[in-house]
């Protein structure tokens, strides 16, 4: 059994990492976090200020620090623990953009786990900023 997630999907806004992980998320051994609606032991109100929206966990800041690993995988991938352990024949992962613009939350995922995988999404920054604009026009 192993300890730790697999993979962390970081990006910037509008650049399509829903799209990539809504396309991830249906293989049907890539486990995305599902704490908020998978019935875990741990309760919202347990973990205040978390940003759950499903695909996005913001847990790397401020809440790794408060609550902990241990609750970070209770929370989030619960279900799916055997005995506190993640299943081998499983990759777990989640997508949360702004990780990338938070250098000590990159850090706490290198220390937590030097070999998991980060999959970067960009794209060409003046159609980025395009498709933004319009999503605060309209």
């Amino acid at each position: 059994m192993k300890k730790t997630i697999d993979f962390i999907g970081i990006g910037c806004q509008k650049c399509g990492t829903t799209s990539v992980f809504n396309a991830i998320a249906q293989h049907l051994f890539i486990i995305p976090p599902n704490g908020a609606i998978s019935g875990a032991n741990i309760s919202i109100e347990e973990i205040k200020g978390s940003q759950y929206t499903g695909k996005e966990c913001h847990y790397w800041g401020r809440d790794i620090r408060v609550f902990g690993i241990d609750t970070y995988h209770k929370y989030y991938w619960g279900e799916f623990l055997v005995n506190g352990k993640f299943m081998e024949n499983f990759v777990y992962g989640e997508f949360t953009p702004n990780y990338i613009i938070f250098g000590e939350a990159l850090k706490s995922i290198r220390d937590y786990n030097p070999d998991i995988k980060l999959m970067a999404v960009f794209r060409n920054p003046v159609e980025r900023l395009w498709s933004e604009y319009n999503m605060y026009k309209s």
